[in-house]
């Protein structure tokens, strides 16, 4: 979303291939509560509309907090970050350059290896900090 805002904002294309190396975007997702945090189980409706099959989290396990007196009952305590990374590209410079629409710019992004916000999300969840749930609620779909 950032070039496109730069865009609307009147910045001419051409100066944006040329100074824009990289951006980051970044959001602070809850932290499982560790005092209270089991294992979940997955719901397979939840990995569907994530895009995880069940082979990639073969032997993973996901957890969620269960809500206890040290985070007040929600299961949640503390914050963790998420990143997206957007390198810039020549295929992205080419998208930027057609003044391609928001959506274009992200698929050209993903092409390049571009990681979303919901890709840095399902990492933490696979580390065990984040629950399924709270990469669905936090974060928008990929494509």
């Amino acid at each position: 979303g950032t070039i496109s805002r730069l865009l609307e904002m009147g910045i001419p294309a051409y100066m944006l291939t040329s100074s824009i190396e990289l951006i980051i975007a970044q959001r602070l997702v809850g932290k499982i509560c560790q005092a209270c945090k089991q294992e979940d189980t997955v719901d397979k409706d939840i990995l569907q509309r994530l895009h995880i099959s069940e082979k990639e989290i073969d032997g993973i396990k996901f957890y969620k907090g269960i809500g206890c007196e040290e985070c007040t009952g929600t299961g949640i305590r503390g914050r963790v970050a998420v990143y997206e990374f957007l390198v810039m590209s020549d295929l992205i410079k080419e998208a930027i350059m057609k003044n391609a629409p928001h959506l274009e710019l992200k698929k050209a992004g993903m092409k390049a290896g571009m990681k979303t916000l919901r890709m840095s999300a399902v990492e933490r969840a696979k580390q065990g900090m984040i629950s399924l749930l709270e990469v669905l609620n936090s974060t928008i779909k990929d494509m």
